[in-house]
């Protein structure tokens, strides 16, 4: 699967970015614990850049299976997000107006890749879209050679 607008990407990768900052920034500065930041950032980006990320980035139809392996690559944020962010703002001493940028820089990467793999329709899970009502394994939407059933192992390009 290729990116089909590399711009499309950045765009929504930082609409997510600046997302979390916000909130993260925002609720320390009311008091909340790091770690009820962090959940309540993955609340609001996961939905907010799968249905970004479907239409603008890799432009794949929604489907329940592609929500969920999205859902699940960025809740593996969730303890990256808060070991950076605990590193910049306690071992390192930044406020958090700049532990939160600099904790999404270091994770860039990983995000592309999740991302990617999450939102791919062809990874042998059922992509039916949701408007169609269908929830089963979709057997033609494999490819000779496909497995069934991959996991995050598929990263890479076949």
């Amino acid at each position: 699967m290729n990116v089909r607008s590399f711009g499309g990407y950045i765009f929504v990768s930082g609409v997510c970015l600046l997302l979390n900052n916000v909130i993260l920034i925002f609720a320390d500065a009311i008091g909340c614990a790091l770690l009820v930041s962090v959940l309540l950032s993955y609340c609001v980006v996961v939905v907010t850049g799968y249905l970004l990320h479907s239409f603008i980035s890799f432009r794949q139809p929604l489907s329940i299976r592609a929500f969920g392996r999205y859902a699940f690559a960025m809740a593996i944020n969730i303890p990256l997000l808060f070991g950076t962010v605990w590193v910049w703002r306690n071992a390192v001493g930044l406020p958090m107006s700049l532990s939160a940028p600099a904790a999404t820089a270091c994770m860039f990467f990983i995000n592309f890749l999740l991302c990617r793999w999450a939102v791919s329709a062809k990874q042998g899970f059922d992509s039916t879209p949701l408007r169609s009502g269908m929830g089963a394994f979709d057997s033609k939407s494999l490819r000779p050679g496909d497995a069934p059933i991959n996991g995050p192992c598929v990263l890479a390009p076949k």
